[in-house]
This record gives structure tokens, sequence and C-alpha cells, in this order.
């Protein structure tokens, strides 16, 4: 089950999207999906799920009747199927989950288990806060009662274990990944022309722009870089940093070299990473344990590019230490934004038999390790795993 309305085309969304329609296609003879009906229908419906009331982006009242329908759509499909195990993407008010592990007995297993920047980060608003506030008991109350969970990031398995006291061995690492049929080379020479004819290399960043992201880290490495190198800055995406970017771009004199093209279309957003010669995430959430910080970078964006065969610049850090263990591109120290320099300078200087040997390599490793379709493959294996060692148990 999941909160998220899978018809829209940008936050969780088209994530859970991605994900129940390989889960349906490859293995909807063992499971049931459950989600709200949806806000564009035209967009996205499937006869194959179990659609209930709207809450049409958390709508108070909504919402409320939203949590009701949910728990008797469970209930009654329960009865109908006598499930093994139920699933939850846990959403705005976490009760679903608690209901259903101590009413109808059944393992309770979270996908995608998160909350740290709904808990923990220092520049939430103060609706963001007194949200939090109301639902942490909630939200410990669902960790605590599942049987297993899976999330996308190292530091995220090391602060449920602190925060929560979820049992590492009830925790998975299932990293984010990307439809591999999606995402994939295009042929965009007329956006290239049309957007960046009189530059001979991108460097790219798609996704939203906040403190998280560090796009000013990439406007500062752009002063330099464009001191020796034609080279364009193409920032793809909306958020509430955006003008403020714009604005530091121009202080750093780097303005005309930086495209900033504001929200695009999800069906768009490969045609625009096909033109990036390299790709920079530097996505960090810093997570703190009592005296002691552990570094999260769990980008979704990271196995779209890679499926796009652009090769990656990321933090040197363990979410990320995959590509320079594979040699899909570079990683760049704490607190070293010449590094960042350098390895952008490391792959624009590449023999060109070597960046077609790297575009290879990250098509590959996408294909292999970072699909929907293999991540679900995972999951699946997850989940039949915990169901039986339950009934085992009982």
């Amino acid at each position: 089950m999941t909160e998220a309305d899978i018809s829209l085309d940008n936050g969780p969304g088209i994530n859970e999207r991605e994900f129940i329609s390989v889960l349906l296609k490859d293995y909807g003879d063992e499971v049931v999906c459950v989600a709200p009906y949806p806000q564009d229908p035209k967009n996205y419906y499937n006869v194959r799920i179990a659609y209930v009331f709207s809450h049409r982006g958390y709508n108070p009242v909504r919402y409320f009747i939203f949590l009701i329908a949910s728990f008797a759509k469970i209930v009654s499909l329960h009865l109908r199927h006598r499930f093994n195990g139920v699933v939850f993407r846990l959403g705005e008010i976490p009760i679903i989950p608690i209901l259903t592990s101590a009413l109808l007995r059944v393992p309770v297993i979270l996908k995608t288990l998160a909350g740290y920047t709904l808990f923990e980060r220092q520049d939430r608003k103060w609706r963001h806060r007194l949200l939090s506030a109301l639902v942490l008991s909630f939200y410990r109350r669902s960790v605590r009662c599942a049987a297993a969970a899976d999330t996308v990031s190292c530091a995220y398995i090391e602060w449920l274990s602190f925060k929560f006291g979820l049992a590492r061995e009830k925790m998975r690492l299932i990293p984010n990944g990307a439809n591999t049929e999606h995402f994939s080379p295009r042929k965009c020479q007329d956006l290239r022309a049309l957007t960046h004819g009189s530059f001979d290399t991108i460097v790219g960043y798609v996704g939203a722009l906040d403190s998280l992201r560090h796009i000013d880290m990439l406007l500062r490495a752009a002063g330099e870089i464009r001191k020796k190198r034609n080279a364009a800055f193409l920032i793809v995406g909306g958020g509430a940093q955006e003008e403020e970017l714009k604005a530091f771009a121009k202080k750093e004199g780097v303005l005309e070299n930086v495209v900033f093209t504001g929200p695009v279309p999800y069906a768009s957003v490969p045609e625009y990473i096909s033109t990036f010669d390299i790709a920079v995430d530097l996505s960090l959430v810093p997570m703190r344990l009592d005296k002691n910080t552990v570094y999260a970078s769990y980008s979704q964006k990271i196995p779209q590019y890679l499926s796009c065969a652009v090769p990656v610049i990321a933090w040197d850090i363990p979410d990320n230490q995959f590509l320079l263990a594979n040699n899909l591109g570079g990683l760049v120290k704490l607190g070293h934004p010449e590094s960042l320099i350098s390895e952008i300078e490391r792959i624009l200087d590449m023999a060109q038999a070597q960046r077609e040997e790297l575009k290879v390599r990250a098509i590959e490793y996408a294909r292999e390790h970072l699909s929907v379709g293999a991540l679900t493959a995972q999951r699946i294996d997850f989940w039949r795993s915990v169901a039986k060692s339950n009934t085992k148990r009982e």
C-alpha cells in the first residue's frame, strides 16, 4: 500500500508508479496493490490496482476519510486473499501499519523507509516541525511493529537503528533505481543546438533546487572550468532556491555559462540528460547520531544518469562508492570543493575511446543492478523470506 498518487509525474508518485508497474507485470499473481484514486487518470490508471478514496494532496478532511477507506480496503482484501504480509510506504500519519499488525496479526513490512528530513532537518518550516512532532509517535510505533524494512542508504540503516531502535538484521539496503527503458540515450541534437550550440561541453544536473543539493558548489566550479573550457552548466529542475542560485551565478560571473531550464516534463528528462557529457549530483544529507554524523546521498537521479550513458560525479561517501568501484565516474571529497573541479577535468580529459567505454559500462551497470526490474526482484525475494520466517514462528 502506498499513499502516493502514482498518476503524478513528480515526487514519490512517479517512483512508486514505476515500481508498481513492474510489480504487477512480473508478480501480479502474488501481490495486490492499494493506492489513492489518481488525480490524473488520463496520465496513469491501472485496473489491477485496488484504488481507494483520494486524499488530493493530503487535504485534512479527505485524508481522514482516506485513512478509514484504506484500512477497510486492506481488511476486505485480507479476508479474500489471506495475506502473508502487508507492505507499506509510510505516509503522513502512519497509523494503518499499526492497526494492520495489531488487529489483523499480519507481518508488516516497510518499503523505502526514511524519515530523516521529516524529523531532523533544521531548515524545516514551522508547519513541518508541527507535523513531525504530531506524527513521531505513530512513526515510531510503525517502525517498531515492522517485521522488516528496506531503506535506500547506508546512513539510514545507522540512523533508523539509533532513532527508533530498529534492529539492523531487520533492515535491507535496496538503493533507488531507474526505469531503464524510459531512461536511455536519446538523439537530442536539436535540443543541444537550440540551447547550447555555442558550447563544446555540457556538465549537468537534474532535480530539485534546494540546500541539500549543493548546486552553489557546482556554480563555483563553473567559474574555474570556464577559464579553460568552452563549457555550459545545465541545471534542469525547479525549487525553492532557483532565484537565489541565479543570483549567485550572476555574482560568480558565470551566468552566461549556466542554463536554468526550470521544471521539465518527466517524459522529456532523458532528452536533457542525454545532452550531458558529465552529470554532477551533490545531494547530501548529514544525519546526526548523538555526537556523531553519518552522510547519506540516496539520489534518485544517479541511476537515471547512468542509464542514459552519462558518467556521474558525486560525494565520496558509502552510498556512492559503487561509482568508483565500477569506474562509472568520480567522487568528491567532503569539504574539498577543488576536488569537484579536478574530477570534472579528469573525465573531460579522457581520450574519446575511454569516454565511450565509460558510457557502455554505465548503461550495463544500470540495467543489471539499478533497473526497477532488478530492484523489484530483490524486494520480492526479501518479502518472501520475511513471510516465510514469520510463518515458521507461528
